[in-house]
């Protein structure tokens, strides 16, 4: 395993692909506090405990409190317990902390907040979980609140919806507040 930190005086910003030849980095990584990856190719799982702000990663990722993604290419799966801002995801995404924007190719189950976004596979946004608007074109299921977005698949609501537009079928087994449907 790569154990990145740095200190409050160098910044410890890491760029791999002017590391070395810039080929992949094929261990497990851990980044640590207070540090930053700033880009790179990483096969191997990386855990976030600070930030991550570009490179390409082709195994699971680890995001912890308090880490912190802006930007880069996700391919494999990510779970989130800190915040996502930003960001291309191509596989599952498990959020337990917060989502502020990005584009999700791969299932996003919701345990906490998500506020924008694009969203291109299904969504299930559980008891615990907000969602603020975004763009959502597949399914959604929906057992927390969901306040304003544009969705253009199935939404199966059993919790609280307030406004947004619905271009597909709409279950409703909770309550809705508003919205347009189309």
């Amino acid at each position: 395993m790569q154990l990145l930190t740095g200190s409050n005086q160098t910044g410890g910003l890491f760029d791999f692909s002017t590391i070395g030849d810039g080929s992949a980095v094929e261990c497990n990584v851990f980044v640590g506090k207070p540090t930053a990856i700033t880009g790179g190719e990483f096969n191997g799982k990386v855990f976030n405990n600070s930030g991550i702000l570009g490179g390409t990663f082709h195994g699971e990722v680890d995001n912890m409190g308090p880490g912190r993604i802006v930007n880069g290419t996700f391919k494999n799966s990510v779970e989130n317990k800190g915040i996502i801002e930003n960001g291309t995801f191509h596989d599952e995404v498990k959020n337990n902390g917060t989502i502020n924007d990005g584009a999700f190719n791969g299932k996003v189950e919701n345990n906490s907040a998500i506020n924008g976004g694009t969203f291109n596979s299904p969504v299930d946004n559980t008891t615990m979980g907000r969602i603020e608007n975004g763009t959502f074109n597949d399914a959604v299921e929906n057992n927390g609140t969901i306040e304003n977005g544009t969705f253009h698949g199935e939404v199966k609501n059993n919790g609280t919806i307030n406004d947004g537009t619905f271009n597909g079928a709409v279950e409703n087994n909770g309550i809705i507040n508003g919205g347009t449907f189309n």
